[in-house]
């Protein structure tokens, strides 16, 4: 992976437990970044914008991977097609 990141740049991955967000999780570990940070939905409610930015203030990462999704397929998520492509 040629990259133009620094191998201890401290890097936030949110989404990390996911599908997407693991995969990029395993590909920085692979290509040798070991300063990543990743925090469940209990740690951190991406949702609640005054805790993501006391977050940010206190953990300041470089790199900022956004890979965060509601899931649970398409059956479940019917009831809120809307809300899944809009952002407000």
């Amino acid at each position: 992976m040629r990259s133009m990141m620094e191998v201890d740049a401290k890097i936030y991955v949110a989404g990390h437990q996911g599908l997407v967000g693991g995969a990029i999780w395993r590909r920085l570990r692979t290509a040798g970044f070991g300063n990543l940070v990743g925090l469940s939905f209990q740690e951190l409610d991406l949702r609640d914008q005054a805790a993501v930015a006391a977050f940010f203030d206190r953990e300041p990462p470089e790199y900022v991977f956004m890979a965060a999704a509601r899931v649970g397929g398409l059956r479940p998520t019917l009831p809120f097609r809307r809300s899944s492509f809009t952002t407000t």
